[in-house]
């Protein structure tokens, strides 16, 4: 087994909460919320982008 100080074992747990979180956020829909509420802010910011079909 590896010998890891204090510092990197609390730091190894630290970012292996970090999915754990993540996985969270997308089970109760947060992300798809700011993905969504992200997209409207920049169309009021800048305005729809002119396409030519």
């Amino acid at each position: 087994m590896f010998k890891l100080s204090k510092e990197s074992k609390l730091t190894f747990f630290a970012l292996l909460f970090i999915p754990f979180i993540w996985v969270a956020l997308n089970h109760f829909g947060t992300l798809d919320y700011l993905k969504i509420k992200s997209v409207d802010l920049r169309k009021q910011y800048r305005g729809e982008i002119p396409q030519r079909f």
